[in-house]
């Protein structure tokens, strides 16, 4: 990239043909592109990831809460303590 050396020296340097030197080239220009074009540095599968992580994680927490609070209400029904009324959802 930096025209060092010819496509056909870098071909023979890592024995391959110089058309994969080229893919290579197109390759690395246009990652270099997205790159610059994202800024985050983040690709869009890895936002799209955390998002789906962040989305697990709010699941398994209400799983938890309600696990919990269901727990708890059988606990408090062996002891023959009233549960308490539940709340509207309005």
């Amino acid at each position: 990239m930096s025209g060092k050396a010819s496509v056909d020296q870098l071909a023979r340097r890592f024995g391959v043909q110089p058309e994969t030197i080229e893919g290579w080239r197109v390759d690395a220009l246009e990652g270099m592109r997205e790159a610059m074009r994202r800024g985050t540095g983040r690709s869009e599968r890895e936002a799209e990831l955390e998002r789906e992580n962040k989305l697990l994680r709010e699941t398994v927490t209400e799983g938890a809460i309600a696990q919990a609070l269901l727990k708890r209400a059988l606990e408090d029904e062996r002891k023959g303590r009233p549960t308490p009324p539940a709340r509207s959802s309005r």
